[in-house]
């Protein structure tokens, strides 16, 4: 079976999730996207060589592309990419990175096979409600064969944007997670004795981390003894956190980027993690959060509420709203009952939806089911869209991993 990736190649998900197809003996490319981001031309290199590396895992060959000056020269581009390629599917990550451009890529194409669209985050759920994408959006959710969410809003969503499809299982856009390397990483240090708390530090389009900022600040008497831990900033929470630190006098710190392993790491080490937006998936930080024990605060506008029940395993808190923001945190500095409870609820959770390698069974079956429904199509009538089911996950025990141990400047080391 050949397949064909559309991806960003800067996407840790995007990578995970790949890593999933190893040992399948699958025939798998991956093309990169490009934006119409003004003066994005010098990510193009940077693109080039992430998109590069996917070829470590030795099972995913990288399409290569000339860097595009408009939208329309890179649909050609890819257009005749595919039609060289042939693939068995194709699959898209994030309808306004990828799906927008294999939909105008497929207008110029010969190929008529199924077309996977993953839908990450804010993809309908936020650009639906924004007049310049309404149409789109519909224009490829019509065009689209299969449609893969991680909430169970997006299914609904799709059709009301004039998908047809299928509606594959529901599975977070990162894969699983180990679940027993996981455990033995979050038993070294129980909950309510970390002294870490962890921020997401996106502040853009969607991500209101400033707002968490000063929800800390509200909360500086609280955090006497801690480490507030900022990881993935942007320039302006960089810029806010040095007043932040400098006004209170608290124990402040950006982390550098780290990998998927490290990160969790962190998650470890932490007694509370917050990720805000204004629109969100199911929020992988979160997720991660919740698999290392530490108490996940986010946002409401997410669908964490799937997972978590909000004042006992989690708190879900208006995005904009830094009091709301801080009581949630107080309680959760306060209540070591909570804050332990939760980490075993959550970790259970954990365990039933997102263990690896049930996920990766269910992700390799819907594929193969996917491709043998191609098969059977060319020999009958199209059929009514069916919803493929999934299979309950199952928990395995991997290779423990070395890490350091004592004090560290990162929690969870």
């Amino acid at each position: 079976m050949r397949v064909l990736f559309v991806i960003n190649p800067l996407s840790i998900h995007v990578k995970r999730w790949l890593s999933q197809l190893k040992d399948t003996g699958w025939d798998l490319h991956a093309a990169p996207y490009y934006s119409e981001i003004p003066n994005e031309d010098f990510l193009w290199p940077l693109l080039q060589n992430k998109a590069h590396t996917l070829q470590r895992h030795r099972h995913v060959n990288f399409a290569p592309m000339p860097p595009p000056h408009t939208r329309p020269s890179w649909a050609r581009e890819l257009a005749r990419k595919i039609d060289e390629l042939k693939p068995d599917i194709i699959h898209s990550f994030n309808l306004q990175e990828t799906g927008y451009l294999v939909r105008d890529a497929l207008e110029l194409s010969r190929w008529r096979g199924p077309w996977i669209v993953t839908s990450q985050g804010n993809d309908v759920n936020l650009f639906g409600r924004l007049s310049a994408h309404k149409s789109k959006i519909r224009s490829v959710l019509e065009r689209a064969d299969y449609y893969w969410g991680e909430c169970e809003r997006d299914g609904p969503q799709a059709r009301a944007f004039g998908f047809r499809g299928d509606i594959l299982p529901l599975i977070p856009s990162c894969g699983g997670f180990d679940v027993a390397l996981c455990s033995r990483y979050r038993e070294r240090e129980r909950p309510s004795r970390r002294k870490w708390i962890l921020l997401k530090g996106y502040d853009n389009y969607s991500g209101r981390a400033l707002a968490g900022l000063k929800a800390i600040e509200l909360c500086r008497n609280e955090l006497e003894g801690f480490t507030i831990g900022v990881y993935s900033s942007y320039p302006s929470v960089k810029a806010a956190l040095q007043r932040l630190r400098e006004k209170t006098g608290l124990r402040i710190k950006p982390l550098g980027r780290a990998s998927f392993q490290r990160q969790m790491i962190r998650h470890a080490g932490a007694r509370v993690s917050i990720s805000l937006a204004i629109s969100d998936g199911v929020c992988v930080s979160a997720l991660e959060a919740m698999a290392m024990g530490s108490f996940p605060i986010q946002s409401d506008s997410s669908c964490l509420a799937e997972w978590i029940t909000s004042g006992r395993s989690g708190a879900l808190v208006p995005a904009e709203d830094p009091r709301a923001i801080a009581r949630a945190l107080r309680q959760a500095l306060r209540d070591d009952r909570m804050v332990e409870a939760a980490a075993k609820i959550n970790f259970e959770t954990i365990k039933a939806k997102m263990d690896s390698r049930a996920v990766r069974e269910m992700v390799i079956g819907t594929y193969l089911r996917i491709h043998h429904s191609r098969a059977e199509a060319s020999t009958r009538p199209k059929s009514a869209p069916k919803k493929i089911a999934s299979r309950a996950p199952k928990a395995r025990r991997p290779s423990p991993t070395k890490t350091k141990h004592g004090a560290s400047a990162e929690p969870g080391s």
